[in-house]
C-alpha cells in the first residue's frame, strides 16, 4: 500500500492541480492576505487622512504636526476543518471512469481518493471563507457561531450605521411607480453616504430584475459596455457566477449569483436577495490567518499558513487512512465605510 503524503507534497499537489478556487466576494473585496504565528491576529490600522500643510513665513519655523498614530485591532479568527476517511473497502472498488476490469491497483485508488478528498476539503473551506467575506461586506462584521464552539463571537470592522440602509413601507422599490420613479436618484443619494467614491454597484438577480422594471432606469443604463481593465481583472475567471450588466455613467453594474451547500445539505445563496452593494474597485479588504492549532503543523513548520493539510493512518485492526484540511481565517474589510449596502425590497 502507498505511504502517506507529507504536508509539503499535499500542498504541492493542490497548487499543481489548480484546486484552489476564488469566489466573487473574496476575489473582489479581499485581495490582500496575511498570516500570523499567533492564535490571534493583529491589524495595525494607520489613519489615512493627512492634514493639509499650513501656510507659514519662510522665516518662521514650521508648525509641528503630531505623527499619525495607530491602533491595533486584535481578534481571534475562526477555525475551520474538513476531514475524510480513506478505508480499505474504498480502494478495492472500481472508481467511476475506471475500465471494467479495474486497471488501477488498490494503491493507485487510494492515492486518487486522497486527491479527491483534498479537492472536496479545499472547496468546503473556501466556501466557508466566501460566506465570511460576504457577511463582512453586507454587515461590516462576521459572526462566528457553531455547535462546535463554546461561545459565539464577532469580528467587527466598525461600519458606520448610516452605511447600512433598509427601505421600509412606502419607500420600498416594490411600492414605486415603475413608469415614473427614478431609482437612479436613490443610488446617487446612497453613494453620498460612502467615505469614498462609488464606481461599481453589485446586485443579486432579483434586485437586477426589479431594477429593469423601471422605465427611467432603462433609459439611463448603458448596456453596451467597453473594457474596464481593473474591473475585468477583478472578475477574471469567475465564470457563470458573475455578469457585468451595464453602466450608469462611470458606475458599472454587476450581478452575482453564487451558491453553497450548508451543513444540513441544503443549497443556499451567498448573495442576499434584494440587496444593493455600492463600492469601489479599489476598496481594501484582507484575509488574515491565525496560527494552525496542530502540533504536527508546528513540528513541520506549517503553523503560520493559510492552510494546513494532513494525510495520516490510525489503528491496526483495521488501519484507516485520513485526510484533513484546516485553516484559521478572519476576513477584515479595511475600507468598511467605503461600502454602502441597501435593502431595497
Amino acid at each position: 500500500m502507498p505511504d502517506n503524503y507529507t504536508t509539503r507534497e499535499l500542498l504541492g499537489a493542490i497548487q499543481q492541480a489548480g484546486i484552489r478556487r476564488d469566489n466573487f466576494f473574496m476575489r473582489f473585496f479581499f485581495r490582500e492576505m496575511y498570516t500570523f504565528n499567533t492564535e490571534k491576529v493583529d491589524l495595525d490600522m494607520i489613519p489615512n487622512k493627512t492634514k493639509i500643510a499650513a501656510y507659514c513665513s519662510p522665516m518662521i519655523g514650521a508648525a509641528i504636526d503630531r505623527n499619525q498614530g495607530f491602533k491595533t485591532s486584535s481578534f481571534k479568527p475562526a477555525y475551520v476543518k474538513s476531514k475524510h476517511a480513506v478505508t480499505a473497502n474504498q480502494s478495492v472498488k472500481r472508481r467511476p471512469g475506471e475500465p471494467m476490469k479495474g486497471a488501477m491497483s488498490a494503491g493507485d485508488r487510494q492515492n486518487a481518493i486522497v486527491m479527491q478528498n483534498l479537492d472536496i476539503e479545499e472547496q468546503a473551506v473556501r466556501d466557508r471563507e466566501e460566506l465570511m467575506c460576504a457577511e463582512m461586506v453586507y454587515d461590516g462584521k462576521t459572526v462566528i457561531d457553531s455547535p462546535y464552539i463554546d461561545q459565539p463571537y464577532e469580528i467587527d470592522a466598525g461600519r458606520n450605521p448610516d452605511n447600512n440602509i433598509t427601505l421600509i413601507g412606502a419607500a420600498l422599490w416594490t411600492n414605486q411607480d415603475r413608469k415614473t420613479y427614478d431609482i437612479v436618484a436613490d443610488i446617487e443619494k446612497w453613494a453620498a453616504e460612502s467615505e469614498g467614491l462609488t464606481n461599481v454597484v453589485i446586485a443579486d438577480p432579483k434586485t437586477w430584475a426589479l431594477m429593469r422594471e423601471f422605465t427611467t432606469f432603462n433609459d439611463k443604463v448603458e448596456t453596451r459596455r467597453g473594457s474596464k481593465s481593473q474591473l475585468e481583472t477583478a472578475l477574471k475567471d469567475l465564470g457563470a457566477t458573475v455578469s457585468i450588466k451595464g453602466n450608469l455613467g462611470d458606475v458599472t453594474i454587476v450581478v452575482v449569483d453564487e451558491e453553497y451547500i450548508d451543513r444540513a445539505g441544503v443549497t443556499q445563496k451567498v448573495q442576499r436577495d434584494y440587496h444593493l452593494i455600492l463600492a469601489h474597485t479599489a476598496v481594501r479588504g484582507a484575509r488574515l490567518y491565525g496560527q494552525i492549532q496542530d502540533q504536527a503543523a508546528q513540528r513541520e513548520g506549517f503553523d503560520e499558513a493559510e492552510r494546513y493539510v494532513k494525510d495520516w493512518t490510525e489503528g491496526g485492526d483495521p488501519e484507516v487512512r485520513y485526510t484533513k484540511t484546516e485553516s484559521a481565517p478572519a476576513m477584515y474589510l479595511i475600507d468598511v465605510n467605503k461600502v454602502v449596502v441597501v435593502k431595497v425590497a
